[in-house]
């Protein structure tokens, strides 16, 4: 019998120490693997090797303590609802009166954390270690109620990124997580079309949590258009959608609209009907 569902969370996070999945890591790159570290003064810090450093946020280990008990800093996992095993998350949900979650990872220890491990091959080797533990393991104790949500490698080659994505449509994964365009651009282009074409031939819905990475060489515009001129494009000192938007109304969204419409080639788009001249 199906479930029946009344509440579920569509934006939950799985904050999870990486020593549930790092013996997934291949032994050769484990050392490059991020590790949470409780520190002398009590809180708990994410390490790449021995300098990449991060805290762990406060604010996203707030759960079942209430205002009485949370502090804005020296934040730890230990004993944090949400924190532990998948049947403690399935009871917190009974509690909650929450029929499933779709659990997104962490923001502050998480795949853009992982990035920063300059191997590629040992960072890939990571994020298949977090997919096949989420999969075989965690969610595996009730998938109907612990949908997990599989990372995609962030800035490598096509080839991976598909590679990744297949994977987790065999795994079972319900959806994915892009972190950044798949050709490494920092705009949409056709470059990416092969990887869309796998996503529609998997059946794979594609999640983006806030926003894509633009570190590094992700920087840039946000599109590149067909019609833009390179001489005037070097005379902006914004976005030429941005410097239209000035001129229209409701904060320029008629005008963003307008530049975006003409710099993609479709100026017919932008005549009047003919009912109006």
């Amino acid at each position: 019998m199906a479930r029946q569902y009344r509440y579920i969370s569509g934006d939950s996070h799985l904050e999870i120490d990486s020593k549930h999945w790092l013996p997934r890591v291949p032994e050769k790159y484990r050392e490059q693997a991020p590790r949470l570290v409780r520190q002398a003064h009590g809180g708990d810090v994410w390490l790449i090797g021995d300098k990449i450093k991060r805290p762990a946020a406060a604010a996203d280990l707030y759960g079942g303590k209430g205002r009485d008990e949370y502090l804005p800093f020296d934040g730890k996992y230990e004993g944090t609802p949400g924190t532990g095993s998948a049947t403690q998350r399935i009871g917190e949900q009974d509690k909650d009166g929450i029929d499933a979650e779709v659990l997104f990872p962490s923001q502050q220890g998480g795949p853009k954390f992982w990035r920063r491990v300059e191997n590629n091959d040992a960072y890939k080797a990571i994020v298949r270690a977090y997919n096949s533990w989420l999969a075989e393991e965690y969610c595996a104790t009730d998938p109907n109620r612990l949908i997990g949500v599989a990372i995609l490698p962030l800035a490598c080659d096509m080839d991976s990124v598909i590679e990744e994505l297949e994977y987790c449509s065999k795994a079972g994964f319900k959806t994915v997580l892009l972190q950044g365009f798949p050709s490494g651009n920092a705009y949409p282009s056709e470059a990416d079309d092969r990887f869309w074409a796998r996503a529609l031939e998997l059946n794979m819905p594609i999640s983006v949590h806030v926003d894509l990475d633009r570190a590094d060489n992700r920087k840039g515009p946000l599109f590149k258009y067909p019609n833009e001129s390179e001489e005037l494009m070097k005379k902006l000192t914004h976005e030429l959608v941005e410097q239209c938007s000035r001129f229209g109304p409701a904060r320029g969204n008629g005008a963003v609209a307008a530049g975006a419409i003409f710099l993609a080639g479709r100026r017919r788009a932008l005549r009047p009907p003919p009912s109006l001249v």
